[in-house]
């Protein structure tokens, strides 16, 4: 995980927690468990939709966390800067699932 964090900083993320699975952990697993607001991912389209981590977060969880589902290899480019505006973000530049 040192090396993600490495590569996230050479590429000017901020500076945060780089969270990881656990053997036989789900990333639904991983995201139930740190909630977070907003949940950004790509479609998964080349090893199938089933591998989203949104529809893996327990429900009452996922009821809670906004999804932002991008065309794999899409980039995060178009998405803002200020993770505030996620919750925000309208749906008809990507694919969004809010519960």
């Amino acid at each position: 995980m040192a090396l993600d964090a490495f590569v996230l900083r050479m590429h000017g993320f901020p500076a945060g927690r780089v969270l990881a699975r656990q053997p036989a952990e789900s990333y639904g697993e991983v995201a139930g468990r740190e909630a977070p607001d907003v949940l950004s991912e790509d479609d998964c389209e080349s090893i199938g939709a089933n591998e989203i981590t949104y529809p893996q977060i327990p429900p009452d969880v996922r009821a809670r966390v906004k999804s932002i589902v991008v065309p794999e290899f899409g980039g995060l480019d178009h998405l803002p800067d200020n993770p505030q505006s996620l919750k925000l973000y309208p749906a008809h530049h990507i694919r969004a699932v809010d519960s």
